[in-house]
């Protein structure tokens, strides 16, 4: 009898057992997917994620939990009340700020501008320096109208995140209010420049140039960069030269302008031109791959200022451009 008893017992724990690990395993694979959409912001598996039992385990493979990830889908849907409720009936672990950023969403999609603030400095508070607890953060202050206080919330982390979307975020919300910032919104997007100018996505960039030289100023200088191109391919070359000039008026840090405009008074045998728009280019823009170089410096030896060819014929090679026709002003190789 105790035998059959402890071998009744050993089966009924296995099959606890068995039972449990595979709800995990169900779990952990709907966790994948629901990971999935998280991570590429999408929504694809909302019918999973309804059917998921949240409440075993209650914390995902990572340390949200796991009903934070259900209820970004009544986000998405806009079932903003049920998305509320679940989240305040989940454990209070929640040390990335998940949980508080999506009620901050809610909240911001129902108008509800004290609370959407208030769980948006939670989140932000939680993690300092992620992007999107930022930009929850700001969005509700633009709600609030606390203009100050968008700045002066990028400011406490400027220049301390890897992020760039941090300085984008900051600077496309500001830019909406532009005329209160002034000045200082001005130095803050030439900071991030400087502090990002190796960052690839162009994002950052044009919000950039946008408050720096004015958005209708970048269109059109980059308008009157394709008429010049067009009219030069037409050649068309004293036309071309005068919208290279225009693009350069209004947006003066595009190198293919101060480029195309020195390749075009070159073709049009206008060399004094040549170097005079030569002097016009910041240094800072030149890629110095030595091709402008060598057009400045055949344009000086056809000046007759032989002593001014040399020095940029030597730069053109220094720079990694070998034209054949460096190779014939052998005056400079004495």
């Amino acid at each position: 009898m105790k035998k059959n008893s402890l071998i009744s017992l050993i089966f009924l724990t296995s099959f606890f057992i068995l039972a449990l690990n595979y709800s995990l395993f169900i779990s952990y694979k709907d966790q994948a997917l629901l990971l999935s959409d998280l991570n590429s912001n999408k929504f694809e598996y909302r019918e999973i994620a309804l059917k998921t039992n949240y409440k075993f385990p209650n914390l995902s493979v990572t340390s949200m939990n796991l009903v934070h990830l259900v209820a970004r889908y009544f986000i998405s849907s806009r079932e903003y009340d049920k998305a509320i409720d679940l989240i305040n009936n989940a454990p209070e672990y929640d040390p990335l700020g998940f949980g508080d950023v999506l009620k901050t969403q809610a909240y911001f999609s129902l108008n509800l501008k004290d609370s959407a603030y208030k769980y948006s400095k939670i989140a932000l508070e939680k993690l300092p320096l992620n992007p999107n607890h930022l930009l929850w953060e700001l969005k509700s202050l633009a709600l609030n109208q606390d203009l100050q206080g968008i700045r002066d919330s990028y400011l406490k982390t400027e220049n301390q995140s890897k992020f760039f979307q941090n300085a984008y975020f900051y600077l496309s919300t500001a830019y909406n209010y532009k005329e209160f910032y002034g000045e200082k919104l001005v130095n803050d997007a030439k900071r991030a420049l400087n502090y990002y100018k190796d960052e690839k996505d162009q994002r950052l960039k044009i919000i950039c140039h946008y408050i720096i030289f004015g958005k209708e100023n970048v269109e059109d200088g980059m308008n009157f960069l394709k008429m010049g191109n067009n009219l030069f391919r037409e050649r068309n070359l004293d036309q071309a030269e005068e919208f290279y000039l225009k693009s350069i008026d209004k947006y003066p840090i595009i190198f293919e302008s101060y480029e195309n405009l020195i390749i075009t008074c070159y073709n049009n045998r206008k060399f004094k031109n040549v170097i005079n728009y030569f002097k016009m280019l910041p240094d800072s823009l030149n890629p110095k791959k030595g091709k402008i170089e060598f057009i400045l410096s055949d344009s000086y030896f056809k000046e007759g200022i032989d002593s001014l060819g040399c020095k940029y014929l030597f730069k053109s090679n220094k720079y990694g451009y070998i034209s054949d026709e460096s190779l014939k002003n052998f005056n400079c190789y004495k």
